[in-house]
């Protein structure tokens, strides 16, 4: 009967937190169920930045929901697009706005939407940089162009990424390492919109010295990790010799 009772509770508990979930989401998906469903699949859901922190309002009053007084600021216009994500993507927009892309944007020209998606952004990387994307405006060329030449530190900076996991698995301290990284790769990428290949390839000399560096320090916490692994393996195969002598001795002792 305890235990009976006890799953009746649990599953009580459990309908209450999945209808308070749903109480805290239904003032937005009232009215915008399509949308969350993309908003699901983005980089800004998967970290915590929700309808309210880009849109304004109370999120969780239907009253104050769409309250300027509460700040709401609704869906933006084509050309307040830059300052509405630049709000918090600053040093993009500050990139953007001095491209041909933003130049063009009173005639047509593409906002961060035209490439990033209004509610279903991915993770930045370069691979947005594709034939499909770019020539649905233009040729593929300069992009193409663009693209080849961040492409190696692209790579490195994601091989790097790897590497201060593994190290952070084994035990060291790799927040600065990834604070730096972290701060290199938003710099790497807010290239990507100032489209000019001149100064890309010119930034990209400045931004491959960073992971050099980070190259040099991470690979000196790997050298220091064989090490100990080195030795804790030797420290083993002395104790195993040590047990095997002790055990010879003492069979040695006692048969005579």
């Amino acid at each position: 009967m305890k235990k009976c009772l006890r799953t009746f509770f649990a599953f009580c508990l459990l309908l209450f937190a999945s209808s308070t979930t749903l109480a805290q989401e239904s003032v937005c998906l009232t009215c915008h169920e399509d949308i969350a469903k993309d908003w699901r699949q983005s980089i800004h859901a998967a970290n915590g930045i929700s309808c309210n922190n880009c849109h304004g309002g109370d999120p969780k009053n239907l009253d104050n929901a769409m309250d300027p007084k509460m700040g709401f600021v609704g869906k933006p216009s084509e050309m307040e697009v830059p300052a509405f994500c630049g709000k918090c993507h600053v040093g993009v927009k500050e990139n953007y706005t001095k491209s041909a892309h933003s130049i063009n944007l009173v005639r047509g020209g593409p906002s961060c939407v035209t490439c990033h998606t209004a509610h279903k952004q991915k993770r930045a990387a370069i691979s947005l940089i594709s034939e499909d994307l770019c020539a649905s405006c233009h040729s593929f060329e300069r992009a193409e162009k663009i693209k080849n030449s961040m492409l190696m530190s692209e790579t490195e900076i994601t091989g790097l990424e790897k590497r201060l996991e593994a190290l952070r698995i084994q035990g060291y301290d790799v927040r600065p390492s990834k604070k730096l990284l972290f701060a290199t790769r938003n710099q790497f990428h807010r290239l990507t919109h100032v489209v000019d290949v001149d100064l890309i390839l010119k930034e990209t000399t400045g931004i491959q010295s960073e992971i050099e560096r980070l190259k040099t320090e991470i690979s000196g916490n790997e050298a220091t990790e064989i090490k100990r692994k080195i030795f804790g393996a030797i420290f083993i195969i002395f104790l195993l010799i040590g047990a095997v002598i002790f055990w010879w001795y003492r069979n040695t002792i006692l048969s005579e």
